[in-house]
């Protein structure tokens, strides 16, 4: 789930721009990152941070890391790159926490979305500058600055006996190098973009797997609303689970020995079994313990990582029924790609009931209204831009239209 951390600063610290004036090591990754990106690029690329004193280590929460050097049956040289996508409240960020507690894996629990912004990356002929944007991009330094300033340094080191590598080459190496620093063996990251990227993951990247959380969309309705009930929930919400789940089909067919559907409600329903599947699927050791985690992301507050109550439960199966209006279910119903929703979530509860003349009238006004304020709220967000969602919407319609994953 992509957020913003409540302290930002609008530019970078004077005092690390002239740190790297001066040539001093300290700070030279957060500092190099902002002066070498170049201005248009700048609020796409690196979103500014407020510049908190360097931590050693990563918090728990956000940066998932378990040791693992000698862990039995683990692959030697680890499984490949993982990525976690899926609908927001789809569970992303358990899945991801899950598999952070795996022998050897280091895991990023915040979103990633190096691969929206590849193409652009690509553009800057500089490779210092196609450097220090990537090193951006990974995102280390939301958790552990230290570590980030290390990987923008080695990236900077790197491109200079490689001046025409590419974005991904820059991706593939930062993230080496960071398993390489903390003693991991693979990584893992999420994103709930990267379904409409799975093609292009898959295959310019032949060691990764793709995981793809599936939820019943009501309920990931009812978890917006408590999240943010002035958001449009019903539009966008519903177009994009139709495509991903086409998409998800789609990639699970074309790569079935690296892509997996992974349903919410099987991880919360049957934990054991199904995250058990899941390592076997990736070629890493099971114990329950990876199962100890904290109950993460509840929608009825913030985004927030930490929890006094731990493990998985069914608590908010089907609880669409008591957060969500006759009128929204019935305008999900109008827009839900039926015969998905009838293979995938057969038993639906409010399928018993057929919705009134009055309901689905009211139904259609919510879809009517729904594009003008998906496109009010997601413009109306820090570093969004009329640009952004122009090419996110084309990529979006070209896969609805038929395009490839």
């Amino acid at each position: 789930m992509e957020r913003r951390g409540a302290a930002r600063v609008s530019g970078c610290a004077a005092p690390r721009h002239e740190a790297l004036a001066r040539g001093a090591p300290q700070g030279l990754g957060h500092a190099r990152r902002c002066a070498v990106l170049p201005a248009g690029l700048l609020p796409h690329v690196f979103q500014a941070r407020s510049v908190a004193p360097a931590r050693p280590h990563a918090s728990a929460a956000s940066l998932v890391s378990a040791p693992g050097h000698s862990a039995p049956g683990l692959r030697e040289n680890g499984p490949g790159p993982v990525f976690v996508s899926g609908r927001q409240h789809s569970g992303n960020t358990v899945l991801t926490m899950i598999l952070g507690r795996a022998p050897g894996c280091f895991a990023q629990t915040d979103e990633n979305i190096f691969f929206e912004r590849r193409a652009l990356i690509d553009r800057i002929a500089d490779p210092e500058r196609r450097a220090a944007a990537v090193a951006a991009e990974l995102r280390i330094d939301r958790v552990d600055r230290q570590l980030s300033d290390r990987i923008a340094h080695h990236l900077a080191e790197w491109i200079g006996a490689r001046p025409e590598a590419r974005a991904l080459d820059l991706f593939r190496e930062g993230m080496r190098f960071a398993c390489e620093a903390t003693g991991r063996r693979f990584w893992c990251q999420k994103a709930t973009s990267y379904i409409f990227y799975g093609r292009e993951i898959l295959t310019l990247m032949p060691e990764a797997r793709l995981l793809y959380m599936l939820r019943n969309p009501y309920d990931i309705c009812a978890s917006r609303k408590r999240r943010a009930d002035y958001e449009e929930r019903i539009w966008g919400h519903m177009v994009s689970w139709n495509q991903g789940i086409r998409l998800a089909r789609r990639l699970g067919a074309e790569f079935p020995d690296r892509f997996r559907i992974v349903k919410y409600e099987d991880l919360t329903a049957a934990p054991e079994p199904t995250v058990r599947g899941v390592f076997e699927f990736l070629g890493v050791p099971f114990d329950r313990s990876v199962l100890d985690i904290p109950h993460v992301n509840r929608s009825e507050s913030k985004y927030k990582l930490e929890s006094e109550s731990r493990g998985l439960n069914t608590s908010r199966i089907n609880y669409y029924m008591n957060n969500l209006s006759a009128a929204e279910i019935a305008a999900l119903d109008m827009l839900a790609d039926r015969r998905m929703i009838r293979e995938s979530y057969p038993e639906l509860p409010h399928r018993a009931s057929r919705a009134s003349t009055g309901t689905r009238l009211r139904a259609a006004g919510l879809i009517v209204k729904g594009p003008f304020h998906f496109a009010r709220d997601y413009l109306s967000k820090p570093n969004r831009s009329p640009m952004q969602l122009l090419a996110r919407s084309i990529r979006r319609i070209g896969l609805l239209r038929g395009g490839r994953a």
